[in-house]
C-alpha cells in the first residue's frame, strides 16, 4: 500500500498536467497534440520504473542536542546483597509451541491487482484475436484497391510492401506492423470501391505513426492505472487524435 499511494498521487498529477497542456493547445495540429497526449501516457507507464530505480530521499534524525539521559547509556545496576541474578525465562517460540504462525494479506494491494491483471488479459486475449483474424481473413486481389495501394504506398514514401486482406468479422478497417505493414478492411469498407485510395492512405498513416504501438501503449496504461479517473480520459483524448492525425 506505501507503494501504491505515490503511484496514485503522482499519476494524478501527469495525468492532469498533461489534460490541461491538451486544453491549452487546441489550435495546434492534431498531430502535436497526439505527441503531448502519449508522451503523458508513457511518462505515467514508466511511474512504476522509475520509483524502483530512482534513489529514494531519506530523512536521518540526529541526537545532536538531545537530552543528556538519552545521550548517556544507561549504567548497569549492582545486584542486591542477598540475592541472585535471575535470568529471564525464554520464552518459547509458536513454531516450538506447537501453534500456527498466522500471515497477512495485504488486501489493498490485491484490490488492485485484479483489476489490474484482468485488464492486462482483455489486452492479450485481443492481440490473439488479431492473429486469429490475420490467418483466417483473404487477400484482396481486386485491381481497384491495388492500384489505390500503390498510389498511396508511392505518394506516401512506403518501401516496404503491404499486405492487403479482408475479413468479414471485423467493424471498422485495422492496421499493424512495420517491416511488413498489414491493412486488414472489412466487408463495408472493401465495397466502398470509390473511397479506396483514401481508406488505404488513412490506414497508412496510422502505421507510419506507429499509432499500433501507441495503442498498446495507452491500454497498458489504463490497466497499470484503473483506478485514475484521469488516465481513462486521457487514454480516450489519445485515441480521437490518432485519428484525426491519421485523417490530417
Amino acid at each position: 500500500m506505501e507503494f501504491l499511494l505515490p503511484l496514485a498521487a503522482k499519476s494524478l498529477l501527469i495525468a492532469g498536467a498533461t489534460l490541461l497542456v491538451l486544453k491549452l493547445m487546441q489550435r495546434r495540429s492534431s498531430a502535436d497534440r497526439s505527441f503531448v497526449a502519449h508522451l503523458g501516457l508513457a511518462s505515467i507507464a514508466l511511474l512504476p520504473l522509475a520509483l524502483l530505480l530512482l534513489p529514494q530521499v531519506q530523512v536521518e534524525t540526529s541526537l545532536v542536542g538531545a537530552p543528556a539521559a538519552i545521550q548517556a547509556p544507561l549504567a548497569k545496576t549492582a545486584p542486591i546483597a542477598g540475592t541472585e541474578e535471575v535470568a529471564p525465562a525464554a520464552m518459547p517460540f509458536p513454531e516450538a509451541a506447537g501453534q500456527p504462525v498466522a500471515t497477512d494479506v495485504d488486501w489493498a494491494f490485491w484490490a488492485y491487482a485484479a483489476p489490474a491483471a484482468l485488464l492486462l488479459l482483455f489486452t492479450l486475449i485481443a492481440l490473439g484475436r488479431l492473429v486469429l483474424l490475420k490467418a483466417k481473413s483473404n487477400v484482396l486481389v481486386e485491381p481497384h484497391w491495388l492500384t489505390a495501394l500503390a498510389r498511396a504506398q508511392r505518394r506516401m514514401g512506403f518501401k516496404h510492401g503491404t499486405a492487403l486482406l479482408t475479413s468479414d468479422e471485423l467493424r471498422s478497417p485495422i492496421s499493424w506492423g512495420l517491416m511488413r505493414p498489414v491493412i486488414l478492411l472489412n466487408k463495408e469498407a472493401a465495397d466502398a470501391h470509390g473511397q479506396a485510395e483514401a481508406i488505404i492512405a488513412h490506414e497508412l498513416a496510422h502505421v507510419a505513426r506507429l499509432d499500433w504501438v501507441k495503442l498498446l501503449l495507452s491500454r497498458v496504461t489504463v490497466a497499470l492505472f484503473w483506478f485514475n479517473p484521469l488516465v481513462w480520459l486521457l487514454a480516450r483524448e489519445a485515441h480521437q487524435l490518432r485519428e484525426e492525425a491519421a485523417d490530417d
